[in-house]
C-alpha cells in the first residue's frame, strides 16, 4: 500500500487549489465567490506558506500581469 502524503502535505495542496479558485472568481468579477476563497487562501498561506507563487509564469503572477496591463489599456 501506497503511502499517503502527509496532513501538511495534503493541506498545501488544498491551498493550491484555492488560490487557482480565487484567481479564477477575480478574473470571472464572481465576487460572492471570491470574498470566501480570499479568506481562505489567506488563511492558508499564513499557516502553510505559498511555494513557487513568486516564480515567473505562476498563476498568481500571471493575474497580476493581466490585472497592471487592463489597468493601464483603461486609462
Amino acid at each position: 500500500m501506497a503511502e499517503q502524503p502527509s496532513l501538511r502535505d495534503r493541506a498545501t495542496a488544498v491551498g493550491a487549489e484555492i488560490h487557482e479558485l480565487r484567481r479564477q472568481a477575480a478574473l470571472a468579477d464572481d465576487v460572492q465567490t471570491l470574498v470566501p476563497l480570499k479568506t481562505c487562501d489567506r488563511e492558508l498561506k499564513l499557516a502553510f506558506g505559498t511555494p513557487a507563487l513568486n516564480e515567473p509564469g505562476d498563476a498568481y503572477g500571471d493575474l497580476k500581469a493581466r490585472l497592471l496591463e487592463q489597468a493601464y489599456q483603461g486609462t
